[in-house]
This record gives structure tokens, sequence and C-alpha cells, in this order.
């Protein structure tokens, strides 16, 4: 089976490759060159999606596996949820603060830290099931901190199915030690259901965050909104300027944490999904998911109705737009481009930044971490008149 799925992911990337016509829009001017980037970019990611289906997900795909446990998920409907507080109640703060030193590195020291999560349960019925997940009730953390005392740091988080906040690569492909290198005080902070975090009858890291369970969903993102605010009121204390950056599900818990935290001085999301509804319709990743979903009996108007809580383009940010920074790749097919773009209208046209790539393959990255860094100097700019 993995063979076939195998082979036909490949005759889709050659076709694509030799078609040159999978990307059908365009949201900015574009040169050849970059429209051929951003249809191999397109086609990668299908062959990617098609292979993880074939592997990490295959055992996750099962039906008696994706059949949603808690069955009133119309709870989430309830328009109490239009106002943002009702669902994300402010964190406690951290007074439980573990540290322990993990590396030492010439300008700066990493820090292995945790602390209890402050998330309850939004929806009573979820509690049960939330007791069986101990493993998620503590949120761990890496945390850079620079030798020479800065004002400046920023919360970092993963994407989905992102491993252990201590591996290098999770480190590397997140682009974490590329801040702590630029001076700034960097707290990288684990996802619920990953990693560390991740309950021990999961099939991989993250399988429970974004599944059939549709519950499980807006109650995960719930607890990594929550978790953000803890890191960010933590890092408030002894910084002037802070700030959040994430990519992919990180992007989407960035962009709801953006909503919830009024103290946030900036956010940085790159390739973000904006609204659950609306990635099912379309998603190349998790078709299981989406499957689970409708065998539920929940059609797209009332899956609409259910994630609205957690899908933060229903909502405005409680930062200035211009505090906001998106990075979309216009070849992204995990994260398509309507994602961005329904974002970005509702949001009153925020800075956004195209890049030819996608989710795998991030052509025009340079460019990209350049548009950046440049929108990290203007925030720097706001830190300086605070001093002065």
């Amino acid at each position: 089976m993995k063979k076939k799925v195998f082979a036909i992911g490949l005759i889709q990337l050659v076709f694509v490759l030799l078609s040159q016509c999978a990307v059908q829009f365009y949201p900015r001017p574009v040169s050849e060159g970059e429209k051929v980037e951003s249809n191999v970019a397109h086609a990668v990611d299908t062959f990617g999606a098609a292979f993880l289906r074939s592997t990490i997900a295959a055992k996750a795909s099962k039906p008696d596996r994706q059949k949603p446990v808690i069955r009133n998920y119309m709870f989430y409907a309830d328009p109490k949820f239009k106002d943002p507080k009702n669902f994300y109640p402010a964190p406690q703060p951290i007074t439980e603060m573990k540290q322990e030193l993990f590396k030492d590195e010439k300008d700066y020291r990493i820090f292995l830290v945790s602390w209890p999560s402050s998330y309850q349960p939004v929806n009573p019925d979820f509690r049960k099931l939330y007791e069986t997940y101990q493993e998620d009730w503590t949120v761990y953390a890496l945390y850079f901190k620079q030798k020479q005392p800065t004002n400046k740091a920023v919360v970092m988080t993963h994407g989905w199915t992102g491993g252990k906040v201590t591996d290098q690569l999770q480190v590397s492909t997140n682009r974490i030690d590329r801040l702590a290198k630029l001076g700034w005080d960097v707290l990288f902070v684990q996802q619920p259901y990953h990693g560390f975090r991740m309950p021990k009858d999961s099939y991989f890291s993250g399988e429970l965050f974004l599944s059939g369970e549709v519950s499980r969903l807006n109650e995960a993102m719930c607890q990594a909104v929550t978790d953000m605010r803890s890191g960010i009121q933590w890092l408030k204390k002894d910084h002037q300027l802070v700030g959040m950056y994430g990519g992919s599900l990180g992007g989407i818990v960035t962009l709801m944490t953006t909503v919830n935290e009024p103290t946030l001085d900036f956010a940085i999301a790159w390739v973000p999904p904006s609204s659950w509804a609306d990635l099912t319709a379309n998603s190349q990743l998790v078709p299981y998911v989406v499957q689970a979903i409708y065998d539920s009996g929940i059609g797209f108007d009332t899956a609409r109705e259910i994630f609205y809580p957690t899908s933060p383009a229903n909502f405005k940010p409680a930062i200035s737009k211009e505090d906001v920074l998106i990075i979309a790749g216009m070849g992204d097919n995990f994260v398509p481009v309507n994602q961005p773009i329904l974002l970005w209208e509702r949001w009153d046209e925020p800075e956004i930044y195209w890049f030819p790539g996608g989710h795998i393959m991030n052509f025009g990255k340079k460019e990209a971490l350049k548009t950046e860094d440049e929108f990290l100097a203007r925030q720097l700019k706001k830190l300086d008149q605070k001093v002065n």
C-alpha cells in the first residue's frame, strides 16, 4: 500500500512539474521564474502530504481512532464565544517555574524550563477525557537567555508534528537560534500534545492536537493560547518588548494569541491557517480528519459554527495591525493561499509578504527573512522610544 501511495505521489509530482499549472492564483505580480518555483513548491507539498498520510498518519487514520468521543460539539457554537474573552480566560501568573541548564553557548545560555499549565477545559464534557492526558498538564519550553541582559524577547512555537523542543532539528527548523544570535531572549514553547507533552497512546507527536475529535482540537487551541500568554506575561516582567512568532500550526496559535493578549508588542506568523472550517474544505495533509468530521454529521456550515472560537479570522487583533507581519507561500498546498488572504482582509490588511515557495520548499526565503528583519527593526525603534 505504501509503495502504491509513493508511486502515485511521484506521478503527481512529475505531472505538476511538467505542466507547471498547479498554482492557479498568484496574490501579487510574479516573474516566470517565480511561477516555476511556486509550482515546484506546490508539487513537493502534494507529494509530501501523500507521504505523511501513508507513514505517520496511517495508523491514526483508522475510523475507530478518529471517531469523536465528545458528542456535544455544538457547545462551541454558543454565541457567547463570539467574544473571545469567554473562550480564552486570562491565564494565572507562573509561580512554579522550574529551570535547568541545557546548554551554554558563547553569547547566551539555554535552559529547559517547565511550569503547570493554567488551562482548564472550556467544555465540561471534555474534562474527563482531558484527565487521561496527564503528560499535557505541564508546559515545557527552551529558554535562550542572553548573557548580556536585554530588554527584548520573543515567544516562539512550532508546527504540527514538531518533536521535543530540545531536539536540534526543531531549533533549526523554527529558526530559534537565528533570533538568539541577533540578541533576543527567546522562549521556545512546546505545543499541547507534542514532544514532552505527548500522551503515551499517541501514534506521533501532535496526533491528538489535530484530529477528528473536534472538541479536543478546540480545547487544544485554548490551551496553546493560554500557555503562550503565560509565557508572554512571564517575559514581560523583565523585558520591555515582547513579541510572538510561529509557523504553520504555530502560526495560527500566534494569530489567536494576538487576538487575546493586549500586552503583546508584535506578532510574526509564517504560513498560518486562519479558519479551521475553511481549511478542511481543501486540506491535502489531513483528509482523514476531514472525513471524521463529516462522518460525525458535521456539514461545512456547522463546522464554521463549531470552529468559530478557534479561528482567528473571525476576530480582530488586540494589537495594532502595524505590529502584525504575515509571511505566506504562493505555492503552499498544506495551507492554501485563501487562508492567509482571508485573515489579511478581515484584519484590515496588515503587512503580508508572499514568497514563491510552499510549506516544505521555501523558495525566496532569503527575501522573506529580509522583510522579517525590517519589521523587527521597526519594533526595536519603538523600544528605543520607550527607553528614551
